[in-house]
């Protein structure tokens, strides 16, 4: 049985868009002010830009965790 975890990061863009990124395999351990920490230095830091638009406030954050069995 393999287990994945994802971290979905959402953010609206400065244009009103909206705009996600995605982490594979984040620490088990994370907290909702760590999280949004992080996000927002992604914002101060101009880290990423979607399609020309800078990240400006972030709107959630969501783990999803899959578990896969092999039946054959």
């Amino acid at each position: 049985m393999a287990e994945s975890k994802v971290l979905s990061l959402k953010f609206r863009n400065m244009d009103d868009s909206t705009a996600s990124l995605t982490v594979n395999d984040p620490k088990a351990d994370l907290t909702a002010v760590a999280v949004k920490e992080a996000m927002n230095a992604i914002i101060v830091e101009n880290v990423f830009s979607i399609d020309g638009a800078d990240l400006a406030t972030p709107t959630g954050a969501v783990m999803t965790m899959k578990t896969e069995t092999v039946i054959f």
